[in-house]
C-alpha cells in the first residue's frame, strides 16, 4: 500500500464534510480504491466510538473526536510504512488503552514503523532500532 502517517490532528481533513466523507478521502489520499474504502468503514466507525457523530461535520467535533477518527482510518490501512510523529493520545484513558493495544498489532503488521518522540521509556518498550538526535544530528 505505500506509507500512512499520522502528523497533525487536521491533516488532510475537511472540517466542512462528514466523518464518513472524510474516511472515504483519507482512504483515497492513501491510494485505495472506493471499494477497499467501503469494506473498511464499518471497522472504523466500530473502533472510533463516533456513533452517529459519524455523519456530521468534522467541523463540529473536538479535538479528541478527531483524533479518534483519524486514528481509526490509519488503524485499518496495512502500510508498508507507518510515519507517526509523537504519540496518540486522545485524553481519554480508556480509548487511549485501546489506541494503544491496538498499536502492538499495527506495529506487528508494518514492516517498517518510524516514530517521533520525546517519550524514550515508550520507544525504548517498542524500537529495535532508537535513532536520537542532538541538534539535528544523529547520535547512534
Amino acid at each position: 500500500m505505500g506509507a500512512a502517517g499520522l502528523f497533525s490532528l487536521r491533516n488532510g481533513i475537511n472540517k466542512e464534510v462528514s466523518g464518513i466523507e472524510n474516511i472515504k478521502l483519507k482512504g483515497l489520499m492513501y491510494g485505495l480504491k472506493r471499494s477497499e474504502i467501503i469494506k473498511l468503514i464499518p471497522g472504523i466507525i466500530q473502533f472510533s466510538e463516533l456513533g452517529e457523530f459519524i455523519h456530521m461535520p468534522v467541523k463540529t467535533y473536538s479535538t479528541g473526536m478527531v483524533m479518534r477518527l483519524l486514528f481509526a482510518t490509519l488503524g485499518a490501512l496495512n502500510p508498508d510504512i507507518l510515519l507517526l510523529d509523537e504519540w496518540i493520545s486522545t485524553g481519554d484513558k480508556r480509548f487511549n488503552a485501546k489506541v494503544n493495544n491496538h498499536l502492538e498489532i499495527l506495529f506487528e503488521r508494518t514492516p517498517i514503523v518510524i516514530i517521533a518522540s520525546h517519550n524514550e521509556k515508550r520507544i525504548k518498550n517498542w524500537a529495535n532500532e532508537i535513532i536520537t538526535l542532538n541538534k539535528g544530528k544523529a547520535v547512534l
